[in-house]
């Protein structure tokens, strides 16, 4: 435990609180988000318009392509940290993992049945449904997220 010594410095204790502050130091080293090749190329990943909505084993496989390797672990902290911080969301589908994109404006998604392609419906098209559900549900919508189902063109032909 911190403590004043005789002549008024800060020490340090046992090995409890050693192992403690230790743990707490890895902690913080932990939540504090490092400069890495990782993040970087995960925020150019989902900045590049490229594609829309990356789940995070897209995101590790392009980030290893990209760098020559990658943790999953990296990709994940780094992805997690960005959801913290704003600049990117997590969407669900519908098709089990969550995705992730960034956090611009309100738009809707629409999800190929088939080989589970998704892509942006460029306007939210139930912003006129909003005051109803409330009138209905006497809930304050703020927000909502909508994911349309269908058959992509590439499918049907």
């Amino acid at each position: 435990m911190l403590g004043h010594g005789s002549g008024g410095g800060i020490h340090r204790g046992g090995e409890a609180e050693n192992a403690f502050f230790e743990l707490l130091i890895d902690l913080l080293l932990w939540l504090v988000p490092r400069p890495s090749p990782v993040t970087d190329e995960v925020k150019r990943l989902l900045t590049t318009g490229e594609r829309h909505a990356w789940s995070l084993n897209e995101l590790h496989l392009a980030a290893r392509e990209s760098l020559g390797s990658a943790d999953y672990s990296s990709v994940f902290r780094a992805v997690a940290a960005l959801e913290r911080e704003g600049p990117i969301e997590r969407i669900e589908v519908g098709d089990g993992p969550a995705r992730y994109e960034l956090s611009e404006r309100h738009h809707e998604h629409i999800r190929c049945d088939s080989c589970g392609r998704v892509e942006e419906v460029a306007a939210c098209v139930l912003e006129d449904a909003t005051g109803r559900i409330e009138e209905l549900t006497g809930f304050k919508v703020p927000r909502h997220q909508v994911v349309f189902g269908g058959t992509c063109r590439d499918c049907r032909s």
